[in-house]
């Protein structure tokens, strides 16, 4: 029998994709949620289901905080804050640059596209640039995280519940490629490529193949006592994680203002927020960097 573990997630501010650049400085985008254990799942969905009801937000609508006025937007969050803090919830975050992702895109493809003009072979391979989604991006990295929560708080079989917003199914299975990808890290991987060889006219079948070396057997290993499952809904936990969402992406944005542009997956990123002891997987210092605060660090960022 496995452990369960609910993770319910949404997003805030930025969402669109790599190719895009920031419309102003220091724009962001953040996925963020709390941890659920399964025997406390249904006590908490009813619990946030009634705050949630006590609101006057339309019922042909999704249920957002900021479809409501600012006196009730405060109360919302009052609501949503005491609970999480009573109950002592387990919160998670991650959060990207729009810039930052951009130009780390930009280099990428720079780089591809150099590799193929510099490739001798009448052997053509079709290649598409890369065009990354802020918010898969961001889920990936907060997947990851949340596993290794799991793999912190639990010894035998865990099983991972995701639930999100309603969100586009395009977008649903980006989440569910990039978590199967995860626990399969240490698997060898095959890709069948079409091709074109241009010396016999004739369209050619390539296989690429892909492994990981390096000492993480104990941690891979660990890896495949790890399910997950991803579900979307419209309902009071949702809520809560979108009061939660909204106001990470606040507190990112005041604190990037005032101290420049600093790490966002941080200590000092989320100092001021409410429930700024709760949040796990944040970083201290500049010393062990959250990996996505240095792969898609912002242009003018300085230590």
């Amino acid at each position: 029998m496995s452990n369960e573990l609910y993770l319910v997630l949404d997003e805030s501010l930025a969402k669109g994709t790599a190719s895009r650049e920031e419309n102003f400085d220091g724009e962001l985008g953040v996925i963020a949620g709390y941890f659920v254990r399964g025997k406390n799942i249904q006590q908490t969905r009813q619990a946030l289901e009634a705050i949630r009801s006590s609101f006057p937000i339309s019922e042909n609508k999704k249920h957002h905080v900021t479809d409501a006025t600012t006196s009730e937007q405060q109360r919302a969050r009052q609501a949503i804050f005491d609970y999480l803090d009573d109950r002592e919830l387990p919160l998670i975050y991650e959060a990207l640059y729009v810039q930052g992702l951009h130009n780390d895109n930009k280099r990428t493809n720079e780089l591809m596209q150099q590799a193929r003009e510099n490739r001798r072979s009448n052997v053509s391979i079709p290649w598409r640039p890369e065009n990354e989604r802020l918010l898969s991006v961001a889920f990936d990295n907060v997947f990851g995280k949340s596993v290794a929560y799991a793999l912190d708080h639990f010894d035998s079989n865990i099983n991972i519940s995701v639930i999100t917003d309603t969100l586009d199914e395009t977008i649903l299975d980006e989440f569910r490629q990039r978590a199967t990808d995860f626990l399969a890290m240490e698997e060898p991987k095959e890709t069948q490529i079409r091709a074109y060889d241009r010396e016999k006219s004739e369209p050619r079948m390539l296989t690429g193949r892909s492994s990981m070396t390096g000492d993480l057997d104990s941690f891979t290993r660990r890896l495949r006592n790890v399910t997950y499952s991803i579900v979307q809904e419209d309902s009071g936990l949702t809520f809560a994680t979108d009061v939660l969402a909204n106001s990470i992406g606040y507190q990112l944005t005041q604190n990037a203002k005032a101290k420049g542009k600093i790490d966002l997956n941080s200590r000092a990123a989320i100092a001021g927020h409410r429930l700024e002891h709760y949040f796990y997987g944040v970083t201290e210092g500049t010393i062990m960097r959250n990996p996505s605060d240095t792969i898609y660090r912002p242009p003018g960022q300085t230590d």
